[in-house]
């Protein structure tokens, strides 16, 4: 301990004194800074970037097939037609591509009512109970029935002027 005393204080003492001695130290501070490389132009400030809105969350996923319709002929009539004195339900309102299955409740008589997910729609979004006989889609989609795993419509699809064709349409329940 006395060794490391006696080596330790020494040094301390030393290393506490102003010398003046620091002119060599002031010399090179003062080479380098003549030495140093051009000032660098600041870094400008980038454009705020343009902001872009995406419109197309209410339209058909790109990843969706398209169902095509079958072709009906010139001459022949369409026997099929929507309800034209029937008031509209709110869910007409909306594509069939943005409603989906995610589950199913009993009423008190046990028939069976599905719980529908709507999306990319301003004021509907959000679930909704159907039952069979309601109309969803833009397609006068009629409910037929509702199983546990899904929902079985019938859509009275527009061909042309006065032409119409059903097309059966399911939504699957979802797994989330």
């Amino acid at each position: 301990m006395k060794k490391l005393l006696i080596v330790c204080v020494p040094l301390i003492i030393t290393s506490c004194m102003n010398l003046n001695n620091n002119e060599d130290l002031k010399k090179e501070i003062q080479d380098s800074i003549k030495n140093a490389p051009i000032k660098i132009k600041p870094i400008e400030t980038p454009e705020d970037p343009v902001e872009f809105v995406y419109s197309a969350s209410g339209s058909r996923s790109p990843f969706q097939a398209e169902k095509a319709l079958l072709p009906i002929e010139e001459e022949q009539a369409s026997s099929v037609f929507p309800e034209a004195d029937r008031t509209p339900e709110p869910l007409e309102g909306v594509r069939i591509e943005n409603i989906s299955m995610v589950g199913t409740l009993k009423n008190e008589d046990g028939e069976l009512i599905a719980l529908v997910r709507v999306s990319g729609s301003d004021h509907l979004t959000g679930v909704h109970p159907v039952k069979t006989g309601d109309y969803l889609g833009l397609n006068h989609g009629k409910i037929v029935s509702i199983h546990l795993s899904h929902i079985a419509i019938n859509e009275i699809v527009s061909q042309g002027k006065n032409r119409w064709q059903n097309r059966a349409r399911t939504l699957q329940l979802i797994n989330q």
